[in-house]
């Protein structure tokens, strides 16, 4: 069988606050991570449960997860000012994170909060970078 495995590199991620078009690219992007759905559970376990098992109903809603990365960091860049403006200016951003797909390439959208941003550590060998975190809100959509 043969594979349809795509390499990660070229991913984009791209922010602007909600309603303000296009959106901007980050640049430098060394890691993205997309955000995973979690579902939380409610035990309905009773005396009454068969097989001393537990059970379990879905809560009825999903969490829409976060997305986090990693970029080189380049103190008062236009990046580092945007993701800062972003990040202590506590609006809701728009973002698109475009990924591979068989025949070309897919668009994830929707909107969340910038909810941490900042340098990693600044060891005396290596390079600088910066890490964050966007905590999604509402529904997403995929093209």
């Amino acid at each position: 069988m043969t594979t349809s495995a795509k390499l990660s590199k070229g991913a984009v991620f791209a922010i602007a606050p909600t309603g303000v078009t296009p959106l901007v690219a980050v640049a430098e992007m060394l890691s993205l991570n997309p955000a995973q759905f979690t579902r939380a559970l409610l035990d309905v376990t009773t005396h009454d449960s068969s097989g001393a098992t537990s059970e379990f109903i879905t809560d009825g809603i999903y969490d829409p997860g976060e997305i986090s990365g990693q970029v080189h960091y380049i103190a008062n860049s236009t990046n580092d000012l945007a993701m800062i403006t972003a990040m202590t200016g506590g609006t809701k951003q728009d973002y698109s994170i475009t990924v591979k797909t068989a025949a070309g390439t897919a668009a994830i959208t929707g909107s969340g909060y910038l909810t941490k941003y900042g340098p990693d550590g600044l060891n005396v060998q290596g390079k600088q970078t910066a890490s964050f975190t966007l905590k999604r809100t509402g529904a997403h959509t995929q093209t």
